[in-house]
């Protein structure tokens, strides 16, 4: 017997996932739909892990589950994907269908959600409250991008950084952030972070995001995004990241969109551009990227 308590020959009271005369050992593995994890590292404590893939997680706050895939190995293990992108081309301005900008990160029950398809395309895992949950009980965050994968791990990816979320003071909402609606000083806050560059570029870096949105936008608006940026101010001109572009990018008017307002990009409501993107996504130090861009939590 193992894990219930003897009440008679061959009869066993038995705790909950336990059956059986002897309470045999049926207890569904952690990280199953079943038995969902609230993250990547529990699985990995309790001796569930069966290497990087799919599993079912349903972070603190949570009423439901979502699957997801989640890296075992690189720094560490335990990353949990969040959001996906592809930047099809770069250039100022650019609305190319085939970009594909990372999803507003609080979209509820997440977008278009293929984290083993997600080649060419872009999604935002299927929780409940987007990836809030998920960013708020975390301690680091990746952004990894380049190349194109349909699935796997952080490792596929060109251009990985680390970025350490201990020191944000505020709760993470992923509230549209664009110039005109939370770039402005008091609406949102700027925080410092801490980002290392794990693959692609060397090196550690102070940048700065607002806090509560773990984004940045540019003074005009376009681009607005998640990721970092070298400036102390809610929004301004920048090119240095890690930056990828989301598609809530420019609600202020112009050519592309006459008349725009801060709500009116999807997924947040119907009357976006999903293509939109500009200058591409960014590295630690550098700009016109282009390729799958993701977000992790650990």
């Amino acid at each position: 017997m193992n894990g219930g308590t003897c009440i008679g020959e061959n009869l066993c009271k038995c705790p909950p996932r336990y059956t059986g005369a002897r309470c045999a050992i049926l207890k569904k593995p952690m990280g199953t739909k079943e038995n969902p994890a609230p993250n990547a590292q529990a699985i990995l404590d309790a001796g569930d892990s069966k290497g990087s893939g799919m599993y079912w997680i349903q972070p603190p706050g949570e009423t439901a589950p979502a699957q997801t895939y989640c890296d075992m190995s690189f720094a560490g293990g335990a990353w949990m994907l969040a959001s996906y992108g592809y930047v099809y081309t770069s250039a100022t301005n650019t609305a190319d269908k085939h970009n594909k900008a990372i999803p507003n990160m609080n979209n509820p029950f997440g977008y278009a959600w293929l984290p083993t398809q997600r080649g060419n395309s872009n999604g935002l895992i299927n929780l409940p409250h987007g990836a809030v949950q998920m960013a708020n009980h975390a301690s680091y965050m990746i952004m990894a991008a380049g190349n194109n994968p349909a699935t796997g791990g952080i490792n596929q990816y060109t251009y990985v950084y680390r970025i350490y979320l201990g020191n944000n003071p505020y709760n993470i909402t992923f509230a549209n952030h664009n110039r005109y609606n939370g770039g402005q000083p008091g609406r949102m806050h700027v925080v410092d972070f801490v980002v290392e560059a794990l693959k692609g570029e060397s090196g550690t870096f102070v940048r700065y995001a607002l806090g509560e949105a773990l984004g940045v936008t540019w003074s005009d608006s376009y681009p607005t995004g998640y990721g970092f940026n070298d400036k102390t101010t809610p929004s301004a001109t920048f090119n240095r990241g890690p930056f990828f572009p989301s598609v809530h990018s420019g609600s202020g008017s112009s050519s592309l969109c006459p008349g725009c307002t801060p709500t009116n990009y999807q997924p947040d409501v119907v009357g976006g551009n999903l293509h939109y993107t500009h200058h591409g996504w960014y590295t630690a130090n550098g700009v016109y990227k282009t390729g799958q861009t993701s977000i992790w939590f650990k």
